[in-house]
Parts: C-alpha cells; sequence; structure tokens
C-alpha cells in the first residue's frame, strides 16, 4: 500500500507540467522584457484568449501592453481589470448569449441586433471607468467606418468603446464616439494587428489566433453570410514589416463556431493547451533579448 500510495505521487508530481499545475519552476530564471500580446475577436472562439493568458500567468511571463479588437478587446480589458486569469474566467463565463445577441432590430435600421447587450454587460461588470486606468495598458482597435481607417483607443469608455471594436457591420449597428461612426478593428487591421504593438518598442509580440481559418459549414442564414464575410476580410489583412519577434498562438478549436457559446470551456481548454507548447519558445525569447 505504501509503495501504491509513493508512485502515485511521484505519477502526480510529475506530470503537474500540465495545463493544471505550474511544474517545476523552482529552478526556471523569470523572463525579463517588455511584452505586448495581441488578442484577436472570434466571440466565442476567443475564450481561447482566456486559457493563453492563464498559462501566461502561470508561467511568469510579463505582460506590459493588450493590444485588443473584437471580443480581444472584451477579453484584455476584463483580465487588466481583474488582475487575475481566474476572476476574468469567472466574469467573461457570465456571459449570455442573450448579451451577445439582444434585441432584434432587423427591418428597423442598418443591423441585425442591436448591440446594447455587450455594453451594459461592461458597465455592470467592469470596475475600471476609463480604459486608461486598466493595468496591463489596454488598446483597443477600431475602424472608423467612413474613412476606413484603424483608430486605436487607449483611454475614455470602456463599454461604448470595446463594443465597437465588437461591431460586425450588419449584425450590429456602428457606434458614436465623438460623431464619428466605429467599427471592428479587423476591418482595417486585420486579425491580429501587430503594427500597433510593434508602436509599443516592446521585445516580443505574443499574438493570439484566436479567429483561425474558421468557415462556416453552411451560410443559409443572414447572421452567418454576414459573420463569413467579414472573418474573410480580417484574414486578407496581414501585416507586414514587422521587425519585433512575434510568437503567434493558434489554439486548436476544433470547428467551434464564434456562435458555440455551449464549447466557451473546450475553447479555453484549447488556448491553455496551446500556450503550452509556446512556452520554451517564449522563454527562450526573452531571456536571450
Amino acid at each position: 500500500m505504501i509503495r501504491i500510495i509513493l508512485l502515485i505521487s511521484i505519477v502526480l508530481n510529475s506530470g503537474c507540467a500540465s495545463i493544471f499545475g505550474r511544474g517545476d519552476l523552482g529552478h526556471r530564471k523569470t523572463p525579463t522584457g517588455k511584452v505586448a500580446v495581441v488578442l484577436s475577436g472570434g466571440l466565442s472562439r476567443a475564450y481561447s484568449e482566456i486559457g493563453v493568458l492563464r498559462v501566461l500567468e502561470r508561467e511568469e511571463i510579463p505582460i506590459d501592453y493588450i493590444i485588443g479588437t473584437e471580443t480581444g478587446a472584451l477579453v484584455g480589458a476584463f483580465y487588466a481589470d481583474q488582475k487575475s486569469s481566474f476572476d476574468l474566467e469567472w466574469k467573461l463565463f457570465q456571459l449570455k448569449e442573450s448579451d451577445f445577441f439582444d434585441e432584434v432590430v432587423f427591418g428597423r435600421g442598418n443591423a441585425i441586433m442591436a448591440g446594447q447587450g455587450i455594453k451594459n454587460f461592461i458597465n455592470e461588470q467592469l470596475i475600471a471607468n476609463d480604459l486608461e486606468d486598466l493595468r496591463p495598458s489596454v488598446s483597443v482597435v477600431t475602424t472608423d467606418l467612413k474613412r476606413g481607417e484603424t483608430v486605436v483607443f487607449e483611454r475614455g469608455s470602456p463599454s461604448t468603446i470595446i463594443s465597437a471594436s465588437m461591431v460586425i457591420p450588419g449584425i450590429y449597428p456602428p457606434v458614436d464616439i465623438g460623431g464619428r461612426a466605429f467599427v471592428a478593428g479587423s476591418l482595417s487591421a486585420g486579425n491580429l494587428p501587430l503594427a500597433e504593438a510593434e508602436s509599443k518598442n516592446v521585445d516580443l509580440i505574443i499574438a493570439v489566433n484566436s479567429v483561425g481559418n474558421y468557415s462556416f459549414p453552411s451560410t443559409s442564414s443572414l447572421r452567418d453570410v454576414i459573420t463569413q464575410d467579414y472573418l474573410t476580410k480580417g484574414r486578407a489583412l496581414t501585416p507586414k514589416g514587422i521587425e519585433t519577434p512575434v510568437i503567434i498562438i493558434t489554439p486548436n478549436l476544433h470547428g467551434i463556431s464564434p456562435y458555440d457559446a455551449d464549447r466557451r470551456k473546450e475553447a479555453f481548454i484549447a488556448g491553455m493547451r496551446a500556450t503550452e507548447l509556446k512556452i520554451a519558445e517564449i522563454r527562450k525569447v526573452l531571456l536571450n533579448k
């Protein structure tokens, strides 16, 4: 019996470097240097980004800046606001499908949904009253709809700016900020706004591609047709000329749809696993900077 208990103890201790434990970090050097984390969109798929942040936090990878667009802006803001990936997980898993898809206004305006649910959720759950109060610093990437220009917000109302960044034109109405109409940042900066991260003069950019190459198996609904077009446009914009080292984490999301709210936990675990595979590379860059 003693031998069995001892064997179980050895197996458990040796396996703690998995996604559920820190592993043997006692003899590792703590990475230093400035890091920017880029978070993309994807609605339910973006819950993989919570898993990414969980592992980076566990492995003591420094995060100085978060650059987010669409759901990535939501994830990044709540992470900086809550100061813990565990609190982030608790908060965002309270989001209901009705928060994303609230009042149907099709036929009464320029969108299918009113888009007020997410804004209400942020107002109720986020502690910070201004983006500039968040640490690490959070930059929210949007697009000026009329000019087609990328606009990055680092101060102002979190609920207004983040909800603007999450606007898929046709699904949600543009958000008015200072008399200008704003929509999702990926329409001008791509799904991974790396140029905005490089402007921070960091030593490493960690980018999370939660959008991936997902394609709807059926585009029978208007919502899916609009979303597919939006995802395709975001993928087509690939930043070039980035000189800062970039490590891209692409979780294996097994065909999870942006609208699969019941598979968010699966996406979360996929994000953890994908990050586990990149930790050695991340440490190498930061320790040899």
